[in-house]
């Protein structure tokens, strides 16, 4: 019952939010805060000889809330709710992202709070864009911290980040390593990250674009555990790992019109 009421809720703050008249869309303009939200729902069927069962759970409800401070400052904030998923991050509300951006000129920005670290490509799209609710495995098991549940791929930390030209953008980050929404400690850090991406520019004759990234990764590691991370490997050896973890990932990103083909490697270096 305690979890109906806060799913009803969360809709109700979705109707507010993706519904709101005009005059009120006015006002959070003049404010400089907006409000977004969504969800995804998902339907899971499971067939067998004897019998067969479904579930319909909430994936991700979202909610949003970014703006201006002023010419400089703006700021960003997210929490996330989901249940019914047989996930140990289901019935409750976490928070996925918070941060201030600063920016000193086109070239030259300053991000401070919890965020994503800038590596790889598919993390940075949003689960709306996207035609269905799941990552693949072999992203979120190599970005750093994407298997940490209710971290969410989230992590603490300050990025530089901005455009060298109209083509080129760079990215680089100074994380705690050990991800968000946990006790802030020094176990693995520090954990440099940084991302390069190069993007062609489309006209009206011509929308086909190309985007080509370059990211890395360094992180210090102490008493990790990555036998479920490299299956089939001996789980004597990757179940506690000291040292440095490495990571490399490449990704080219094409767009003509609605669509879209993506192609990445990852390397990981222990």
């Amino acid at each position: 019952m305690r979890n109906l009421t806060l799913v009803n809720t969360l809709l109700f703050i979705l109707y507010l939010t993706s519904a709101a008249p005009a005059c009120r869309a006015q006002s959070l303009s003049k404010n400089r805060i907006h409000l977004i939200s969504y969800f995804q729902a998902r339907h899971t069927s499971v067939f067998s000889e004897n019998n067969s069962n479904y579930n319909i759970s909430l994936r991700r409800f979202k909610l949003i809330a970014k703006g201006k401070i002023n010419s400089r400052f703006n700021f960003y904030t997210g929490i996330i709710y989901k249940t019914g998923n047989s996930s140990s991050t289901d019935n409750n509300i976490y928070l996925l992202d918070a941060y201030l951006n600063y920016s000193f000129s086109k070239s030259l920005n300053l991000r401070m709070g919890q965020f994503k670290p800038p590596f790889g490509w598919e993390r940075f799209v949003s689960d709306y864009k996207m035609p269905g609710t799941e990552r693949s495995q072999v992203v979120d098991k190599l970005i750093p911290n994407g298997a940490l549940g209710k971290s969410f791929v989230r992590d603490y930390g300050v990025q530089f980040f901005g455009k060298l030209s109209d083509h080129l953008k760079y990215e680089a980050a100074l994380m705690a390593g050990s991800g968000a929404n946990i006790k802030l400690t020094d176990t693995n850090f520090p954990m440099f990250t940084g991302r390069l991406s190069y993007t062609t520019k489309s006209s009206i004759t011509n929308p086909f674009n190309v985007t080509i990234q370059l990211a890395r990764s360094r992180r210090k590691n102490t008493n990790s555990n990555f036998s479920k991370q490299l299956p089939g490997s001996d789980q004597n050896i990757f179940s506690r790992f000291d040292g440095i973890d490495l990571r490399w990932n490449t990704t080219v990103y094409a767009t003509n019109g609605k669509t879209n083909i993506a192609c990445k490697k990852v390397k990981r270096c222990l």
